[in-house]
């Protein structure tokens, strides 16, 4: 006879790597009591992927008519992701010049408030546990417009109407997100719409309960454990846009914050990176950088700032700065939420830390 299995510890047993996807992608930041509500202010707490919550999905202005528009996402030498984000086709009523009403189709592409609504998409699966994982790639949430008002209101600090969270709704259903990811040579595209399956389940008293499908490369991010813990309340404090993209794109690099963690940002790449994308005919392009740093500071994310190191080049027979490299120092405070958003995602999934 074979001698049995060894039973494995309760240490192997909770490591991430151990739990299966479904379990990841619904239990990891279900703030029901487990996760030291109270010391972490975890009703604060949603989760952000490493890729697709980074990626400048949104769109600060936007062109006039039907048109691609086309982004790329890359951080240092990794693969970079290219992204192509389309228009979402609607309808609406309307009247003409001679008093008849007719429906009108339009464009609308995705903007800050698709954004906060995806987000609140997000919040109600990891942080009120209305989520449901049938495969790894698949996170059907359930939810009343207004939870979504609420979380907006309240976690967001943003007002938005119920009409406006369903015009986002029919944007996030509509505009085609493709993402291409680059590698050895290889291209693999993901077509998709950033929720599907939108639907009105029931309706109980004035409210109907609707669901959704979030995207897959957001529900595999998840499921192969590559997610943080983020403050979106901290992140709707915020007033710059640039600066609530750097807050994400700080949370994702400081998962082991300390005062020692100090970081050499690369000002071109992170402001390629966000939605405001970088121009360098615009006149505006290190003013959005200088804003939003000066912002985190000013919330106390930062600490301070060192004086940037010019890179230059030479664009049209004209030396001009091509870049700049900014020592940033995180603040007492981002070091604190920081260790206390890792002590909750690891008590969350079992782990003593």
């Amino acid at each position: 006879m074979s001698n049995p299995p060894k039973k494995k510890s309760p240490e192997q047993l909770n490591l991430l790597s151990q739990l299966d996807y479904s379990t990841r992608q619904v239990a990891v930041i279900r703030n029901d009591g487990g996760v030291g509500r109270g010391q972490t202010k975890a009703d604060r707490l949603s989760s952000i992927t490493g890729v697709y919550s980074m990626l400048p999905k949104r769109l600060e202005t936007h062109p006039l008519g039907y048109e691609v528009v086309n982004r790329k996402y890359q951080v240092g030498n990794t693969h970079p992701v290219l992204i192509e984000i389309s228009p979402a086709v609607l309808t609406r009523a309307a009247i003409n010049d001679d008093g008849v009403k007719y429906t009108e189709t339009y464009h609308r592409y995705p903007s800050k408030h698709e954004d906060m609504v995806e987000e609140a998409l997000a919040y109600q699966v990891f942080n009120k546990g209305k989520g449901v994982a049938t495969t790894d790639i698949h996170i059907k949430v359930e939810f009343t417009v207004a939870e979504l008002v609420h979380v907006i209101k309240t976690q967001m600090k943003t007002k938005i109407s119920g009409s406006d969270v369903l015009l986002a709704l029919d944007v996030l259903a509509s505009s085609k997100l493709v993402l291409r990811f680059e590698g050895d040579g290889a291209r693999a595209g993901i077509q998709r719409t950033r929720i599907t399956d939108y639907i009105d389940v029931e309706r109980k008293g004035c409210e109907i309960i609707r669901s959704c499908v979030l995207h897959p490369v957001f529900a595999k991010e998840i499921a192969q454990g590559n997610f943080r813990l983020h403050d979106l309340a901290l992140q709707g404090t915020l007033k710059s846009a640039y600066g609530r993209d750097l807050l994400k794109q700080l949370t994702w690099i400081y998962r082991h914050a300390n005062d020692k963690n100090t970081l050499v940002l690369n000002g071109r790449e992170s402001l390629q990176n966000s939605a405001c994308g970088f121009n360098m005919d615009s006149k505006d392009r290190w003013r959005t950088l200088e804003r939003g740093l000066k912002e985190l500071v000013k919330s106390d994310i930062l600490s301070k700032y060192d004086p940037p190191e010019i890179e230059y080049g030479v664009i049209n027979g004209k030396r001009m700065t091509v870049n700049k490299h900014i020592r940033i120092w995180p603040s007492d405070q981002f070091i604190k939420l920081q260790k206390l958003a890792y002590w909750s995602e690891n008590k969350a999934i079992g782990i003593e830390v």
